[in-house]
């Protein structure tokens, strides 16, 4: 006998709308309309020009964590301390959790942050749980614009102190850290306490890159891990990776012998953008950090005009300026004639494409005249 063939129930297609509708009274807060979101990123700078255009949009992102991670003194401090400067010099408020007890207030102040306790919250917790009562806080009261935890690697669970772990097997803080951070990312984002995202803090975690153990290197190279499990790599928004490329010598003055000697004065750096949900990934910045003064954008300022054309380097290391008809003995006088001459540093700034608003010239200590000469 053939075979019947079986009728198949259609349904008609609902329309979204109605959809929408029917949930609205449910779930209203997880309904967003994307023709209606924000496409421009509310951004907090980070005080370094040379990374606010790494990162691509001006800064960190608002309303998200993000992460900087390295060797030991990379820059990873200095940065989120003059992150902390930019943000009071723009009105903000910044906290520090400093669990390496490393950061003093002379080195902060240094590098232009204002101590007073009305703009900046320094605190030492003791252990991670602490730091996040301290990290709740600050976000239910909107408190704090940027909240710098300083450093992952360093920081302890309360199990940890209280239990003496010993460090053999698993240890529990991953999970601590997981099971805070889902919280955490709720609560950044605008479903949750910030509707509006341009007053939303940003998190900054600074994490040490350490070499794995057990590993096969491929090519000699080594195999970075960082500490603290998986979950601060998925969560962060945009994460940076620091790294040591040379010494800079200088004459300067040695205060044991008060006679100018050549010494290292400075470092250069290589950032590495390795993960970014605002911009393209895997961008390279190279930016120099004087020992005591902090990353110079003055020092990035005449890299990056150089680079474009608008300066003119001899191989004597003579510095001209063909639009101006001026001329500087070396990048050392040209240098210490962009401290001196804040015109000057904006129309070069504006020369070589660098808006004024965010062209990263500020009155700290970076910025100041210095004996020390870079060759």
């Amino acid at each position: 006998m053939p075979k019947t063939r079986r009728k198949v129930k259609t349904s008609t297609r609902g329309s979204l709308a109605d959809i929408r509708k029917a949930l609205d009274g449910d779930m209203a807060a997880g309904l967003i309309d994307v023709s209606e979101a924000i496409t421009d990123h509310p951004v907090i700078p980070t005080g370094v020009r040379a990374i606010d255009e790494l990162i691509g949009i001006g800064g960190w992102p608002r309303g998200s964590a993000c992460e900087v991670f390295g060797k030991e003194s990379s820059g990873k401090s200095t940065l989120a301390i003059q992150t902390c400067a930019a943000v009071q010099r723009a009105g903000g408020v910044a906290a520090y959790l400093d669990f390496e007890q490393s950061t003093t207030p002379d080195y902060l102040q240094s590098l232009g942050v204002d101590t007073n306790g009305d703009r900046f919250l320094y605190a030492q917790p003791e252990c991670v749980e602490d730091a996040f009562e301290i990290i709740n806080a600050l976000l239910e009261t909107a408190a704090a614009d940027v909240i710098v935890w300083d450093s992952v690697a360093v920081s302890a669970c309360r199990k940890e102190l209280e239990d003496d772990y010993d460090g053999i097997g698993i240890s529990p803080k991953p999970k601590v850290l997981a099971a805070r951070m889902r919280k955490l990312a709720q609560k950044l984002g605008p479903n949750g306490l910030f509707p509006d995202q341009s007053v939303a803090p940003v998190i900054l975690f600074l994490n040490h890159a350490q070499v794995a153990l057990n590993t096969i290197a491929r090519w000699g190279q080594e195999i970075l891990r960082t500490p603290g499990g998986d979950f601060l790599k998925y969560l962060a928004k945009v994460r940076l990776m620091t790294a040591i490329r040379g010494t800079v010598k200088g004459r300067v003055k040695n205060p044991l012998t008060n006679k100018n000697e050549d010494m290292a004065i400075a470092r250069r750096l290589r950032v590495l953008l390795v993960k970014s949900k605002v911009s393209p990934p895997l961008r390279v910045a190279e930016v120099l950090i004087r020992f005591g003064l902090g990353i110079s954008n003055t020092d990035t300022l005449i890299e990056v005009a150089i680079a474009k054309k608008v300066l003119h380097r001899s191989r004597s290391g003579k510095v001209t300026w063909a639009a101006t008809e001026q001329e500087w003995r070396s990048v050392n006088q040209f240098e210490e004639a962009l401290r001196d001459d804040e015109e000057l540093w904006g129309s070069l700034a504006e020369a070589i494409g660098w808006a004024e608003s965010s062209a990263g010239k500020v009155n700290v200590a970076s910025e100041h005249e210095s004996e020390q000469a870079v060759e």
